[in-house]
């Protein structure tokens, strides 16, 4: 675990966009705040004035994770990211939970929105740490990750054009036709049996297959190998089977070569058939608490079909930012992570902290079209009031346990005209 120093709002903001995954722009950022340690880290699209409903989401989704306080950081003009961040700050005041700081960054330039006192901040601004400042560097060799923007992490799965998206697509003809093939061979092996016996047969086939496919290729990506087109096209047909799906969703992990796998595969298939791959990348890029990567994920899933149920069960599950802890020890049983995930993202606990707080109509949860990228990371046990415990490992099957890099920091407020604990603030976040 390597330990970063963070003693200014400039050198948190130059540590944010590792702990996000990319420099924001046009966004609110927010970060927990444990007993002097930074718990994870959420970020949104500015919204505008007539969606400033996802605020109240926001701050109710935060709050079920019981942190003793928050910062927040507006990236974007002053009129619209000022008053957005107000009103944030107000949906905080509801539900008792204190903000620390609250800052907001444009042009290269930042300044405090607590803070009115000329010499410690003043109307110019401050300016902002230069990209390949030391704790920049410092991060970077920790091995964390801040691409230039949020596009180009989208761009990063963007399905392939080009010659490469020719070239695959007549591998996907080629995959078709040999399912096509080979399933009616194995169907007919019994021309006289009844249609319920065929039916058995056909799936009995695409089970088989389909989980030799799965571990063909995760051997090839575990070594360092890469599908061809072919094997690609393959994969992507037999995922098309649910129960081929959750074979492989049984044996994801968080080791780098899954993210890499499942990015590969999830670039590489065409948009009609991307759903399954998209929905298994995102389940990965959660558990190792890279919410942004898996929040793209879940919208190329959700692209190919708005209803693909585990695309919706993780577009839920992101939103509410719900810690990955919850699902410590997968594989418990198959097909158990969806029902577990599925409750989770159902018994959505703050749903009513504002109503209470406010005398409003409860909060419904995530609002749809809306964009939640969250590293839901670093829940202290007992914390996050979610309506179950971690599933326990059984056995010793599965992949071991989550190996998150972490960066550890301290933080120290110093705004005159509001001051939080005289002492420090310190944070951890999973890069």
């Amino acid at each position: 675990m390597t330990s970063l120093s963070v003693s200014s709002p400039s050198e948190l903001l130059s540590l944010v966009p590792y702990l996000v995954g990319f420099h924001p722009e046009h966004s609110l950022v927010v970060v927990a705040v444990y007993d002097h340690r930074l718990g994870f880290t959420t970020r949104i699209d500015l919204p505008e004035r007539e969606s400033w409903v996802i605020l109240r989401h926001l701050a109710a989704t935060v709050a079920q994770h019981r942190p003793d306080g928050v910062l927040i950081i507006g990236y974007g003009r002053s009129t619209p990211v000022t008053a957005a961040v107000k009103r944030l700050e107000a949906a905080f005041a509801r539900v008792r939970l204190p903000v620390l700081d609250e800052l907001r960054v444009d042009n290269g330039r930042y300044w405090s929105l607590l803070c009115d006192d000329p010499g410690c901040c003043p109307a110019e601004g401050l300016p902002c740490p230069p990209p390949d400042s030391v704790l920049a560097a410092e991060a970077t060799l920790a091995g964390a990750v801040a691409l230039p923007s949020r596009k180009d992490l989208v761009a990063s799965l963007a399905p392939l054009s080009g010659a490469a998206r020719v070239a695959m697509d007549r591998a996907e003809v080629r995959a078709l036709a040999r399912l096509l093939r080979q399933s009616c061979s194995a169907v007919d092996e019994e021309p006289h049996d009844s249609d319920p016996e065929r039916a058995r047969r056909f799936d009995e086939f695409l089970l088989r297959t389909g989980r030799t496919a799965v571990r063909e290729a995760e051997q090839s990506y575990r070594t360092g190998g890469r599908l061809s087109d072919d094997e690609v096209a393959w994969l992507v047909f037999v995922l098309e089977h649910a129960g081929v799906r959750d074979y492989a969703w049984t044996r994801t992990g968080v080791d780098e070569w899954q993210l890499a796998f499942w990015s590969d595969i999830t670039r590489r298939t065409s948009p009609a058939h991307v759903a399954a791959p998209a929905g298994l990348l995102a389940f990965v890029a959660w558990r190792a608490n890279q919410g942004a990567l898996a929040s793209v994920a879940v919208a190329r899933a959700l692209s190919a079909d708005p209803d693909y149920p585990m695309a919706r069960i993780m577009h839920n599950v992101l939103a509410l930012a719900i810690p990955p802890a919850m699902v410590d020890g997968w594989p418990e049983i198959p097909g158990l992570t969806g029902e577990v995930l599925e409750a989770l993202a159902a018994g959505f606990p703050a749903r009513d902290l504002l109503s209470k707080a406010a005398d409003e109509p409860p909060d419904e949860g995530p609002p749809t079209g809306v964009t939640v990228d969250a590293s839901a990371a670093e829940v202290p046990a007992g914390r996050f009031a979610g309506p179950m415990a971690p599933v326990a490992r059984r056995g010793g099957s599965g992949p071991g346990p989550r190996t998150n890099r972490r960066v550890d920091f301290r933080y120290v407020p110093r705004h005159p005209r509001r001051r939080t604990d005289p002492g420090r603030v310190q944070g951890r976040s999973v890069s």
